[in-house]
């Protein structure tokens, strides 16, 4: 697939990520397949994938709060099937909060609830945040020069767990959901069996990966790196990251992949040797 002017820019860096997300602040839709879209809002917001099943649709990832109706909203353009599964990539507000939007949509319909899977850990993660709310309030508002900011809580919780990989088949699409421990300990990348799309979560954020905060838990450089070259092996034709543009061709895929893995390992050696 051709990519844009601005995709090439970026790619080259020779545009900002400011210029993309000033491109999709209205609420873009990369088609990544016949059945399969990706949603963006803003860089600062993950990505949200939909994928068309005979059952209903399958969300990966559902947005913040303050952008998850104005990407329910351009989901519900493409398509208006019921949300059947969400999948959660991690316990992040910014992949995890839409999710009222989705409920509060489905109670309005009279439908059911879209069930959701995730890592075992996005629960304890979620567990966590409510017991820690005011610290991790503070703490987020002090990174992000926001005063008196108040951390998003509430989030539901998942209704399927699984531990190190899960095979989903849902109306005639098989979905692959692997664990690995990067940016944090509950992530999930998914992986598109037949159509060789992988939705890597923050595993994948267009920079250089956040792989410590003094003020937050500890980080896994390492595991990250093993995440991401089990990815690479996977040989993906599309990479749908879980900040930024959608990265078409298997050339291309494989150069994130591989670039992001050797940071990290550089980065941890150096640590080590320092």
């Amino acid at each position: 697939m051709k990519q844009d002017p601005l995709f090439e820019r970026l790619w080259n860096g020779t545009a900002q990520m400011e210029e993309w997300t000033e491109a999709v602040s209205e609420g873009a839709i990369t088609a990544v397949a016949e059945t399969v879209i990706t949603v963006h809002t803003t860089y600062f917001c993950g990505s949200v994938t939909a994928i068309r099943t005979a059952e209903g649709l399958v969300l990966i990832d559902t947005a913040k709060p303050d952008t998850a109706s104005r990407t329910l909203t351009v989901i519900r353009g493409w398509d208006r099937s019921p949300i059947h599964t969400v999948i959660y990539t991690h316990g992040h507000i910014d992949h995890t909060s839409g999710i009222g939007a989705i409920d509060a949509e489905a109670d309005a319909l009279g439908v059911p609830r879209a069930r959701i899977v995730a890592h075992r850990n996005v629960a304890r993660r979620m567990d966590r945040y409510e017991a820690s709310h005011g610290f991790n309030s503070i703490v987020q508002g002090q990174q992000f020069d926001r005063p008196g900011y108040v951390y998003p809580i509430g989030q539901r919780r998942p209704d399927a767990i699984y531990d190190d990989t899960l095979t989903l088949t849902i109306g005639g699409e098989t979905i692959q959901l692997f664990h690995g421990r990067g940016e944090t300990d509950d992530a999930t990348f998914v992986w598109l069996t037949e159509r060789r799309v992988l939705a890597s979560g923050d595993f994948v954020i267009w920079v250089f990966p956040n792989a410590g905060n003094p003020r937050k838990v500890l980080r896994h450089a390492p595991d990250w790196a093993a995440a991401l070259r089990r990815m690479e092996g996977l040989q993906p034709s599309v990479l749908i990251p879980g900040h930024g543009p959608v990265i078409f061709g298997e050339a291309r895929a494989a150069q994130v992949l591989r670039d992001t893995a050797e940071v990290l390992e550089s980065l941890a050696r150096q640590t080590l040797d320092l």
